[in-house]
């Protein structure tokens, strides 16, 4: 992550929080990605709670079994997820 936040000249880092545990695990990451690069920063969002329950790893597997996932992927970046399969 440290590299592709270089090699894409991106600001910011945008993580979804949908739990305490997210909020957890997130901060120990963005910790450890700064101690390795000073100028990445990470701006949290809180999950919409109707979408609280989707992951990731969950969209990943269902777009490979060639599944819609237009349910719980914004319109807007649904045609990224879809050029990744």
């Amino acid at each position: 992550m440290v590299d592709f936040f270089d090699r894409s000249g991106a600001d910011v880092i945008v993580r979804g929080i949908r739990t305490e545990t997210d909020f957890t695990y997130e901060s120990y990451m963005a910790d450890y990605l700064r101690e390795h690069n000073p100028r990445i920063d990470t701006l949290f969002l809180h999950a919409d709670p109707l979408l609280a329950s989707v992951s990731s790893t969950e969209v990943r597997e269902r777009l490979a079994r060639g599944e819609d996932v237009s349910d719980e992927v914004p319109a807007g970046i649904l045609p990224y997820f879809r050029n990744l399969h």
